[in-house]
């Protein structure tokens, strides 16, 4: 189990790295004339990535932007054959961390609240951190969708810092009757980012001093990443309304 973990990781990470650079090229605001007759959404409930930790301090010496440094730590970690990262995932998947059915679920309760009828749906992806490619199932069902995605997620920490939550997601609506994208950001739940994404700053109470710490205490590290969840569903929200 722990060998096939840790070839996932190894192939999926770098994928992920190269994401984490592209990243900040891709925002639109809601464009709310145009969506005028949009009254149902599909919330696409993304995959989760990997959880890493990362194990470089010096973001400013890497770019990568928001979780450069945790991805390519990531990387160079199963390249070298080092477990540290799958230990890492496999803790936060004992603590049953679904970072993307919390995030979806958040998402359908504040758009309902905005007045919009929303289901959660899965979509293929090609692997986790990208955005979907083919809506023609979601025909008849929904007006828009509203497709999710998160790049990076787990910890990291730059120089004379605490390891800290770092979470992107990157979210897109499209109109299903025209396909024209209607929104799109990126947000960063992390002390930097990537410079045209939107920053989010982590809530207190998730820091830690050395990765010893982060092992130690599996369960606060999970809460960690949860508590990204309110705060980008919140923007996401806040970003749809009419």
């Amino acid at each position: 189990m722990t060998k096939n973990l840790k070839r996932r990781v190894s192939r999926l990470l770098p994928a992920l790295l190269a994401l984490s650079f592209l990243a900040g090229c891709a925002s639109q605001s809601f464009q709310a004339k145009e969506a005028t007759n949009i009254k149902k959404i599909a919330v696409v409930k993304p995959l989760d990535p990997p959880f890493l930790l990362g194990a470089n301090g010096d973001w400013a010496n890497n770019g990568g932007g928001l979780l450069g440094v945790l991805t390519a730590e990531g990387v160079k970690a199963a390249n070298a054959g080092k477990d540290f990262n799958v230990k890492f995932n496999g803790d936060m998947k004992a603590q049953h961390l679904t970072l993307g059915a919390d995030l979806s679920s958040a998402l359908q309760a504040d758009l309902q609240k905005l007045g919009y009828t929303v289901t959660v749906v899965s979509l293929a992806a090609a692997r986790p951190g990208e955005l979907s490619t083919d809506y023609s199932s979601l025909k008849g069902q929904a007006d828009a969708v509203l497709d999710l995605a998160i790049p990076s997620a787990g910890y990291a920490y730059r120089t004379w810092n605490p390891y800290e939550p770092a979470v992107m997601v990157r979210a897109q609506l499209t109109d299903l009757k025209t396909q024209r994208v209607l929104y799109s950001d990126i947000y960063s739940y992390a002390r930097r980012h990537n410079g045209g994404d939107t920053l989010l700053q982590p809530s207190s109470g998730y820091e830690f001093r050395s990765k010893d710490a982060v092992f130690k205490d599996p369960q606060r590290a999970a809460n960690g990443i949860r508590s990204s969840v309110q705060p980008i569903a919140a923007q996401i929200s806040t970003a749809l309304k009419r």
